[in-house]
């Protein structure tokens, strides 16, 4: 489907929503043209207590970018292993071990 399309549809919905559950009458067209109009219909579907209408309203104000940005969340690993330094190996002399055990 069209982006266009959807986020007509849910701005419809919300219209219809905004009717049935709060007698609030929206006009969409001054809806897609004014920002701050958009927003105090998105404040009032937010605060009521319809779950379709807090939806409606995060729906379409995630669609315009009016959220914000994500967080960027920084994954940890489920497990670490110990950070142990290696111990330097013992130094052997090799002065007096020219021919092996025997010679």
């Amino acid at each position: 489907m069209d982006a266009d399309f959807v986020q007509l549809q849910l701005i419809t919905r919300l219209k219809l929503q905004l009717k049935r559950q709060l007698n609030i009458k929206m006009d969409i067209r001054q809806f897609m043209v004014d920002r701050d109009y958009a927003k105090q219909m998105l404040q009032l579907a937010d605060e009521s207590d319809d779950e379709d209408l807090i939806l409606y309203s995060l729906q379409i104000a995630g669609q315009f970018g009016w959220l914000g940005k994500k967080p960027s969340v920084v994954k940890k690993p489920f497990f670490e292993p110990a950070k142990v330094k290696p111990e330097p190996a013992p130094e052997v002399e090799t002065s007096r071990y020219l021919y092996g055990t025997r010679g």
